[in-house]
């Protein structure tokens, strides 16, 4: 019996520990928000677990994902931005493609 619980908690930790964050090409995946910043204008910028600067596109100098409040999804964006950064849960960000400032395309943020 003991043996059986041991090796079920192996596996569960080796699940666990196999979901790493990173950022590359043009996804951020699975990552933790670790900083949210809100300029004066609404403007939000997140800073993740990941190395933005992997991204296929300019992520600035302080390698933040940039929201713009003039964009129509801004909304569902911030509201789910800021549930993942108060709940410490992970998501996963898809920039648009190109070489330009990092365009975020959709956000996918799993129970």
């Amino acid at each position: 019996m003991r043996v059986g619980f041991t090796f079920a908690a192996f596996i569960a930790l080796g699940v666990a520990t196999s979901a790493h964050a990173e950022c590359a090409d043009f996804f951020c995946t699975n990552v933790l928000i670790e900083r949210l910043v809100v300029y004066h204008d609404g403007d939000i910028a997140i800073a993740t677990s990941g190395n933005e600067s992997q991204l296929q596109c300019d992520s600035g100098i302080y390698s933040y994902i940039e929201f713009s409040r003039s964009d129509e999804s801004y909304p569902e964006w911030y509201a789910n931005v800021l549930a993942a950064f108060a709940n410490n849960r992970p998501i996963t960000i898809r920039m648009g493609d190109g070489t330009g400032i990092c365009k975020v395309s959709y956000i996918v943020q799993d129970a």
